[in-house]
Parts: structure tokens; sequence; C-alpha cells
């Protein structure tokens, strides 16, 4: 099984935008596809998470819950 991972050392550089449009494609061609999202600054409630699955994924399930990553104020 092959895994593509998308990554970027700058947030909002369209990595969500890019696996969202390749998952769209791969499943239109009868691929089966996953996405995953290891670590968000808000895991419990992610928008890129909700996008992916409830519109471009919807038929494959809920993906899993990434990783919080620990913010400002929260002990590390």
């Amino acid at each position: 099984m092959p895994v593509l991972y998308i990554a970027s050392d700058q947030p909002q550089s369209g990595k969500t935008a890019l696996a969202a449009s390749l998952a769209s494609q791969m499943w239109r061609a009868g691929r089966r596809v996953a996405y995953f999202k290891p670590l968000s600054s808000s895991a419990d409630a992610d928008p890129d998470v909700e996008f992916v699955a409830a519109s471009v994924l919807p038929d494959v399930g809920p993906p899993p819950t990434p990783l919080s990553l620990p913010g400002a104020g929260d002990p590390v």
C-alpha cells in the first residue's frame, strides 16, 4: 500500500487542499483512499479533517483523530 505524506515548514501552505484534491481524484479512479492528519493544533475539532471527511471522502468513514500539538500556554 503506497503512502503519500504531504508536509511543509509553513502553516496554511495548501497541504490540505493538495491532499483533498489528490484523494478525490484517486477515489474517482477507483482507488482505495484514506486521509489522516497526524498532528493538529485543534485535534478535537480540526476544520481540515472535518472538511475532507464530509465533502471529499464522505463514503470512506471518519478519519482518525489527530494528536494535539501543545499551544503557547499548554504544558509540554
